[in-house]
């Protein structure tokens, strides 16, 4: 009887707080259901279609486990909305907190997208005059003709029969930018297929994936990554990921730059590294997570758009047609931000292809009501799916789950207006919201139209009837597409 007991005791001390979340009236996923599908390499799509979506249409929001807690997740429009404007309550944390031995928070560090308050302050007046600048999109325009080129010299190359592979490209592509217009470097990524700093990415990603989901769910073991060649070959990308980006960008300390390039965002961190103003840790931690952010969100939103304009033909002849009939040859970014069907595509691919379809990264530093009923505990983790609010249809109706440009409006003042509604109701929050609205949205958003532009203007396309799209946990996979010349 005794022994009972003591392993009742046991099992309520130890397992109670994994098995069972806080949750009041909010519904949980079970910790065993959430460890199956992580083990059977579920992607998070898949889990949220599955799994929470019946939850969270129902509820608004639910508990599940996720990298050893269990957390919050939010996709009602009210909830989201009163925990972006309550930062002080909710605040940003990223991985330096959640998993602060980890290989992630060893290449990100703190940084402005994570910070809080204060730290967050700093950030942004040293780096938002950098982020958004004014900007010509003249190289953008000669990079996505590049592009362009090198996806008609590929297919030139490739049977008749078979598609091309359009994210290593495209990837190429989003490197390229970046590094000019934020790094004030020349990568030379669409000339050299070979760039090394463009490379890590993917083998990032490749020593990521095995034994992924055992330290997804516990990342406790992540403490013991020398045990685990996968872990230690990650922990040696994330370091030369960091060295390489620091010495492609050191040049600039002893040569000055030019009167046109010293408002980069380069320019403003390195003047503050070298004041003092920020360590070098945040140098490099703000430094890292913006490459990261700018090439990989870039990537999946430029593949995912060409994956629909591939599947919707008409759509994508009448995009042809508008960016022929609109555009002069040595177009402006006004021009561009002026096409009410190019508009469209690009946040209805946003909404359904959110770059960050889910994330968690905000920590309730004390009790927070979502509503007269439901509370968020005090030391809760708490994340908000994109993927989920943006498809849900109590908000965008029956067919939300369908590329329907339309939805938008036809005038690009209606479109305008609709996207910025969506915004304010959190309907829409592929840019977050609020006061931590994504600084380089603006930016994003031009860059995404320039490059359909020029696609559309030189090359028309279809996809590979063989490759079905999928999403992972931690990888894009590759989009085939069968081009030829416009």
């Amino acid at each position: 009887m005794s022994i009972s007991l003591v392993l009742f005791v046991l099992c309520a001390l130890f397992l109670k707080p994994i098995l069972f979340p806080r949750t009041g009236k909010l519904p949980f996923i079970p910790f065993h259901i959430s460890l199956y599908d992580a083990l059977r390499g579920v992607g998070k799509t898949g889990f949220y279609d599955n799994r929470l979506r019946p939850l969270t249409e129902k509820y608004g929001a639910v508990w599940y486990w996720s990298a050893g807690r269990w957390v919050v997740i939010l996709t009602k429009p009210s909830y989201l909305t009163r925990v972006f404007r309550n930062e002080q309550t909710v605040s940003k944390a990223g991985f330096i907190k959640k998993v602060p031995w980890g290989v992630f928070a060893r290449l990100m560090g703190e940084n402005i997208i994570d910070a809080h308050d204060d730290q967050w302050k700093l950030f942004s007046s040293i780096m938002k005059p950098g982020i958004q600048r004014p900007f010509t999109i003249d190289s953008l325009v000669q990079k996505s003709e590049k592009l362009a080129q090198l996806f008609l010299e590929n297919q030139e190359q490739t049977s008749s029969n078979m598609g091309v592979t359009i994210d290593p490209f495209v990837h190429r592509w989003a490197v390229s930018v970046f590094g000019e217009y934020f790094l004030d470097v020349e990568l030379g990524c669409l000339e050299n297929a070979h760039v090394r700093l463009e490379q890590l990415i993917g083998e990032l990603n490749d020593s990521v994936i095995p034994l992924g989901p055992i330290f997804t769910e516990f990342p406790i073991l992540e403490r013991l990554w020398w045990l685990f060649p996968a872990r230690r070959r990650a922990f040696a990308l994330v370091d030369e990921i960091d060295s390489l980006i620091v010495a492609h960008t050191e040049h600039h300390l002893s040569n000055p730059p030019s009167p046109e390039n010293v408002n980069k965002m380069i320019h403003f961190l390195q003047r503050a590294r070298l004041e003092g103003t920020i360590s070098e840790w945040h140098y490099r931690s703000n430094l890292n997570m913006m490459f990261i952010a700018g090439n990989e969100n870039m990537l999946f939103a430029v593949t995912s758009a060409m994956w629909e304009l591939a599947k919707n033909l008409n759509i994508q002849d009448d995009l042809r047609k508008e960016v022929n009939c609109s555009l002069s040859s040595d177009y402006s970014a006004n021009d561009v931000n002026a096409l009410p069907l190019l508009a469209a595509v690009a946040y209805e691919t946003l909404r359904l292809y959110p770059p960050l379809s889910q994330f968690i990264n905000r920590l309730a530093l004390d009790d927070m009501p979502l509503d007269d009923v439901h509370v968020i505990p005090k030391g809760t983790w708490v994340g908000w799916s994109a993927y989920g609010v943006q498809t849900d249809p109590n908000v965008w109706g029956p067919r939300a789950k369908e590329f329907d440009p339309s939805r938008w409006g036809s005038t690009i003042e209606e479109i305008n207006d609709a996207f910025r509604l969506h915004q304010s109701k959190g309907n829409y929050i592929t840019f977050n919201g609020y006061t931590r609205r994504c600084l380089g949205s603006g930016f994003a958003l031009t860059q995404m139209k320039v490059v359909l532009c020029e696609l559309v203007k030189k090359v028309s396309w279809t996809k590979d009837p063989s490759y079905q799209l999928t999403t992972t946990v931690v990888s894009l996979n590759s989009q085939s597409n069968q081009l030829k010349r416009s």
